[in-house]
């Protein structure tokens, strides 16, 4: 071999080449759609980090779909954009909402997005409501119930008067229902999300299936959730009363879970009709009235201002959300035809 080839054949080792390498690293991670992608993940969490502050009913229970921007971020982003997101959401919340900065709470944020990630980098071709799914459910275990709650148990001082295991058992178990709704959230946006290019196309053979059995699951979870909510809501009346509450509060409280539970049962029908049909038309119309009546109860549970804006608001910006996502899927589908 000459020396000329010898030079093509070797790598270039100068520092003019190593410089390029890192730099083309570099841009790997923080290209312009990069950049993009972390701060609209960034501000849906934030955003609903504040619908959280708002719903925040004591110090281990939150009612947040915060879990859905981190879920997601882990996979569209990878392992290390989805930690970007969960870092970044945690101190920039806690700068914007004045929360104190906890330790084990932020390495609880920062890997919450990690799970889903590692499934999406190792699982290349798998169905998206699987994957999610599990996803979330490492996420669950690790970061909700494992690390944040040690967070929780140890910044509050329940260790002084209760073991790990009580604690999880007496104050967190409510957190595993507010994330199976987070889950039936996300299972609701996967096709929309798709159709928008924010997730790849699967397989048709690979989905159907599968959806029918994950929406299942989510529907027998949901309906668990919901007898167990309104059953710890009646045995804990005389405290709840106790508590300041009166009679009518207790059951506008049970009354607005019970239609929460009818809105996100009519949602989940909808994913399995066709869009046009009379089915589809009667769903959307009972997802309405059922919306307008969670803020007829509430306002005459509570008679609170506040909350009744934020409830429609929160009403107002996911109807917003949905049109917006459909309006660019049909957008797309045309420029395709």
């Amino acid at each position: 071999m000459s020396k000329t080839q010898q030079e093509i054949a070797a790598p270039d080792t100068s520092e003019k080449a190593v410089a390029e390498q890192h730099k083309k690293q570099k841009t790997h991670y923080f290209t312009s759609r990069k950049i993009t992608q972390y701060a609209v993940f960034v501000a849906l969490a934030l955003v609903m980090k504040l619908v959280g502050k708002s719903l925040t009913l004591s110090p281990t229970f939150t009612v947040t779909f915060i879990y859905i921007p981190w879920i997601l971020s882990g996979a569209v982003l990878g392992p290390i954009g989805g930690m970007v997101v969960g870092a970044l959401s945690d101190v920039l919340g806690n700068f914007m909402f004045g929360a104190q900065f906890i330790p084990l709470t932020f390495v609880s944020n920062l890997l919450y997005p990690l799970p889903t990630a590692i499934i999406y980098a190792v699982w290349k071709r798998g169905n998206h409501y699987v994957k999610l799914s599990l996803g979330a459910i490492c996420s669950l275990l690790l970061c909700t119930l494992g690390i944040g709650s040690l967070a929780i148990y140890t910044f509050y001082g329940y260790y002084q008067t209760m073991n790990f295991f009580m604690y999880l058992l007496a104050f967190r178990m409510p957190q595993v229902g507010v994330f199976f709704v987070n889950l039936v959230v996300l299972i609701l946006i996967v096709a929309p999300l798709v159709n928008v290019g924010v997730l790849p196309e699967t397989k048709k053979s690979d989905s159907e299936m599968l959806k029918t059995a994950m929406l299942t699951v989510g529907m027998s979870a949901l309906t668990a959730l919901t007898v167990a909510a309104l059953i710890i809501i009646g045995a804990t009346k005389p405290s709840l009363i106790d508590s300041g509450m009166t009679e009518g509060m207790v059951g506008g409280t049970m009354g607005i879970v019970i239609i929460a539970y009818g809105v996100l049962m009519c949602l989940v029908g909808l994913t399995m009709t066709k869009k046009d049909s009379t089915v589809s038309a009667v769903l959307k119309a009972v997802t309405v009235v059922l919306l307008y009546a969670a803020l007829t109860v509430s306002a005459i549970t509570y008679q609170n201002s506040i909350n009744i804006l934020y409830m429609f608001l929160i009403a107002v910006a996911l109807f917003a959300v949905i049109a917006a996502i459909r309006l660019v899927g049909r957008k797309k589908g045309v420029k395709s035809k």
